[in-house]
């Protein structure tokens, strides 16, 4: 398989992947699911964003230069081997024993014309072109203790590279990675992000390997890369003491031993390179090409040029064989790791279901109490207009007995031949203010009328809280979720003043006490009208019969207008009692707008992932098909 068969695949697994982590940073954001009392399992769409960088990754790496990979610990020699490899010497020097808590990774490629000397890459993924010195400073320990006002620049650095005119440089780069141990987290995840990435790996070994070294290449498990190790013999250069041989030998033994499954096929035999003396060899004007053979140059060159013949393969068989191998490794991850996910995502979605449905027996329930409510308020609101009349026409057969005498008569009959309007006014104000009290507050009536807001109230808030109590704890999940703050105890309490209120104000504006006041009244005056005409006859009480004819009238007429006070004492507490069912009903039918939106974002990302996998099973396999 050549690139332009493999990167195809790639891609377009990598951008349905994008879209779908999209969607699911999306969704977490807008919280429509999150309010539903839905999560998605941060573990899966973690697990598929590393998935999704590594695959990147490969994408990446099928389209760069070839590159060779320098690893090892700490103080093994990686930037000394870099420097005698490429003859770097002074300021052009890699900076050697670097800390962990100052190492960066650092990339040597081909200058061509035109090319800064160094770039380096900031870690919030920007760019800056500079001079060699500044980039090499910028990570060199003894630099930043001497000028600590560069540290926090230093901090910032994700890789720098650097761009050399050499021959080895013309096919592939290198690049020099942090060794285990980087104090800086990050530092150590690029570090094996870059291994992963590389076409090959020089192993660097200064002492005998630890399990730092084990857990560094066991990061190699998923690719193929080969490894070359290098045995640096580190010496001392002026006295050109070589290493004791017992140490080497110590060094070579635990290689072959523990490590031998990760080299690459041609190598049985570790590389033996002394750095230093290679790089103090290469200073001189002249070097001794016997040198060069006696500490490993020679041989180390032919391993360069070897990598070198396989970076101009067209085909480059041997990356395309290791991306391949990786991306299907990936993908067959992605495709299990969103499987569990949309199994995940099936079952939230009859959870929903479920939801629905039980906020439409809500509703149904909502209107079975209120119905079941009004049958109850109704009952109050006929034992207080029973009340509230009575009382009435107590006072009103008062009232029509005291006016209704002879020796009122004159003044009744004389008020009447004025102004029919005014006389019945004047009726009214009397008896509100003589008989029914009306004027003073609180009063007899406003009494009644608490009393009649407190009965219901005794009857809507046990309904009501019975009803928010026999919600399940997933119902009251979303709504505290929908709704912050609304709790069991809150909901009612924060109602019942406000649905008292609600019944005093609407008994207010019915004007019942009006309506009582003008009762006697137009019996007086009626039966004045009737006794006018016969005020000289020598009846003793013309008014008796009158009297009584009133009183009756009166009777009959409270008894009348109960029924009119009976349904707007109802009225009134039923609007009471919608203040609470509103408020109710109204977050049930949010909640099942919220549950409907919910179900169709869900639905829609359960078939984007049911996609996915059928596509990169379908990638999967053509991955393996094609050879």
């Amino acid at each position: 398989m050549s690139l332009c068969l493999l990167l195809p695949i790639l891609e377009s697994n990598n951008s349905q992947l994008t879209g779908l982590l999209s969607e699911l940073e999306l969704l977490a954001e807008n919280g429509i699911l999150h309010k539903q009392g839905i999560n998605v399992d941060p573990v899966f769409v973690s697990r598929m964003r590393a998935l999704h960088t590594n695959l990147q990754a490969q994408i990446n790496t099928a389209t760069r230069p070839f590159t060779l990979a320098v690893v090892g610990e700490f103080k093994a020699g990686k930037s000394t081997l870099l420097n005698a490899l490429l003859g770097l010497h002074g300021e052009a020097r890699l900076p050697t024993g670097v800390p962990p808590s100052t190492a960066k990774s650092i990339i040597i490629s081909y200058r061509d014309e035109g090319m800064p000397s160094a770039r380096i890459k900031w870690q919030d993924g920007t760019e800056e072109d500079t001079e060699w010195v500044r980039a090499r400073n910028l990570i060199d320990h003894i630099w930043l203790e001497k000028h600590p006002e560069d540290m926090s620049t230093s901090e910032r650095i994700s890789d720098v590279t650097y761009f050399l005119k050499d021959p080895i440089l013309t096919r592939l780069c290198l690049n020099d990675l942090p060794g285990p141990g980087a104090k800086n987290i990050r530092d150590t995840e690029v570090a094996y992000d870059k291994m992963k990435q590389a076409d090959a790996i020089l192993w660097c070994i200064g002492e005998v390997p630890t399990d730092t070294d084990v857990s560094f290449l066991n990061a190699l498990s998923e690719t193929s890369q080969k490894v070359i190790p290098i045995i640096n013999i580190r010496e001392d250069i002026p006295n050109r003491i070589l290493r004791n041989d017992n140490e080497i030998k110590d060094i070579r033994d635990t290689v072959l031993k523990d490590f031998r499954q990760y080299f690459s096929s041609e190598f049985t035999e570790p590389l033996m390179v002394s750095a230093k003396m290679i790089e103090y060899e290469r200073a001189k004007e002249t070097p001794d090409e016997i040198m060069y053979e006696k500490y490993g140059f020679t041989g180390m060159l032919k391993v360069i040029q070897g990598f070198q013949q396989q970076a101009i393969d067209p085909e480059q068989s041997h990356r395309i064989r290791r991306i391949k191998g990786v991306s299907i490794n990936l993908i067959e991850k992605l495709v299990s790791t969103s499987s569990l996910l949309e199994q995940d995502l099936k079952k939230e979605l009859i959870k929903l279901g479920a939801a629905r449905g039980s906020n439409e027996d809500r509703i149904i329930e909502i209107c079975n109490i209120t119905d079941l409510l009004r049958s109850e308020i109704r009952t109050l609101a006929k034992n207080t207009a029973t009340e509230l009349c009575r009382i009435v026409a107590g006072h009103a057969k008062a009232f029509v007995g005291d006016v209704l005498q002879v020796s009122n008569l004159p003044d009744l009959y004389a008020a009447l031949t004025k102004s029919r309007t005014t006389m019945e006014k004047m009726l009214q104000e009397r008896f509100e203010k003589e008989y029914l009290l009306l004027d003073k507050k609180p009063n007899w009536l406003d009494s009644l009328c608490n009393n009649f807001a407190e009965e219901v109230r005794a009857v809507i808030i046990p309904e009501w809280r019975a009803f928010w109590s026999r919600l399940s704890d997933e119902e009251i999940q979303r709504i505290e979720l929908a709704h912050p703050g609304l709790t069991f105890n809150s909901l009612p309490d924060s109602l019942i003043k406000a649905m008292i209120d609600v019944v005093m104000r609407v008994v207010s504006i019915l004007g019942i006490a009006g309506v009582l006041a003008a009762v006697p009244g137009g019996q007086i005056i009626d039966a004045v009208g009737v006794v006018g005409v016969i005020i000289l006859s020598l009846i003793k009480d013309p008014l008796e019969s009158s009297r009584r004819r009133a009183i009756n009238s009166v009777e009959l007429q409270t008894d009348s207008l109960s029924y009119d006070i009976r349904d707007n004492l109802l009225n009134a507490g039923m609007e009471g009692n919608s203040v609470i069912a509103n408020k109710i009903r109204d977050i049930v039918l949010l909640d099942i707008d919220i549950t409907d939106k919910a179900k169709t974002t869900l639905s829609d990302l359960t078939n984007h992932v049911s996609m996915y996998v059928e596509n990169a099973r379908e990638h999967i396999e053509a991955l393996k098909g094609k050879k």
